[in-house]
């Protein structure tokens, strides 16, 4: 893999956990979640200004995906303020990264049809 690609990747790693300890730090979890992905929203913006529009209006057909899409982000929002509200960072931060990945891998099955089998490479 290439350095600057480890390097993005590190990076996105710290931003994270950052975000992610900021919410842990503040007095009103779910406000300080709020914010944080508002400022990510406006740190993003400028983006729209030079991408071309095919990139950033997207299709018809795509926004059914892209409502239930923010539909699950708020629903993980709240349970992670709610985590970090009730839990030690060192229990919820773990818990919330893992079980994103096991739900997908679990309903892949009765959604998709996709079966995963032991030893398969992800």
């Amino acid at each position: 893999m290439e350095g600057s690609v480890v390097t993005v990747v590190l990076f996105a790693a710290l931003l994270h956990a950052t975000w992610n300890a900021l919410v842990k730090a503040g007095p009103d979890k779910y406000l300080t979640t709020v914010l944080v992905a508002c400022g990510a929203g406006l740190v993003s913006l400028p983006l729209l200004l030079v991408l071309p529009a095919a990139v950033t209006v997207p299709a018809a057909a795509s926004w059914p995906w892209l409502v239930a899409s923010a539909c699950c982000q708020v629903i993980y929002y709240r349970l992670l303020a709610a985590a970090y509200r009730h839990g030690d960072m060192s229990q919820a931060y773990p818990l919330m990264r893992g079980v994103a990945p096991l739900l997908v891998a679990l309903a892949s099955w009765p959604l998709l049809g996709e079966r995963l089998h032991l030893g398969q490479d992800l």
